[in-house]
């Protein structure tokens, strides 16, 4: 996907009114309807754009691979599979104006599971691996599927490693990680980033740049 000039225009224009603090769910429906923007456009202007103060918040919490090693992960673990999910299948993603990864399907679109959310189970556990730290995965006790997630990746470790990943089933995932006062948060859910006061990592795009190596769109051309 590149960037249409219309879109570029949408993103300069949405960018001018978010910093102006103006609600943007007011403006989405104004920009998009302008500029004649499809559902995806739509959807990465919603995602993808925050204030000039919120990116640099936000970027600043975000830490490397390197600066993971010995530190204790609190993992958005439906958030981050959606991500690596949405890769797989071909839904576009990007990379928002606050440098985080983010999926730019519909909005409405949810996680299933399937083939493609078990291949994406693979990758994760693969990927964790490589971590040296507590691992500590919160799922959403509402979704339906969240004990085949975790049946799947503990089918996943097998042959077993010395490697503990704790399970944490919650109604309240967001709050949760939000209040966690020491480790690392990894997650790409913009209000648990502006909650939590610990540093943040976007496994997704390491994962996948080091997986696939593709090339995504970068909207943080246009802060």
């Amino acid at each position: 996907m590149q960037f249409s000039d219309a879109f570029k225009r949408a993103v300069v224009d949405f960018f001018y009114l978010t910093n102006r603090e103006y609600p943007s769910k007011g403006f989405l429906t104004m920009v998009s309807n302008r500029y004649n923007l499809n559902s995806t456009e739509r959807t990465m202007l919603y995602r993808g754009i925050a204030s000039t103060k919120l990116n640099i918040q936000r970027s600043e919490k975000l830490i490397s691979f390197e600066e993971t090693i010995d530190k204790d992960l609190f993992i958005d673990g439906f958030n981050i599979l959606f991500t690596i999910r949405s890769y797989l299948v071909g839904k576009p993603l990007f990379i928002s104006t606050d440098s985080i990864l983010r999926d730019a399907s519909v909005l409405k679109s949810k996680l299933i599971f399937d083939k493609t959310t078990t291949d994406a189970i693979v990758l994760l556990q693969q990927y964790l691996t490589t971590f040296i730290g507590s691992i500590n995965i919160y799922l959403d006790q509402k979704v339906s599927f969240h004990q085949a997630v975790i049946d799947n990746i503990q089918l996943a470790s097998n042959p077993p490693t010395k490697q503990l990943i704790n399970f944490l089933v919650s109604n309240s995932v967001d709050k949760d990680l939000a209040s966690i006062e020491n480790g690392v948060v990894v997650t790409s859910d913009s209000e648990i980033i502006d909650g939590t006061e610990c540093r943040v990592f976007d496994l997704p795009h390491h994962l996948l740049k080091e997986k696939f190596r593709p090339e995504f769109i970068d909207l943080t051309k246009f802060r």
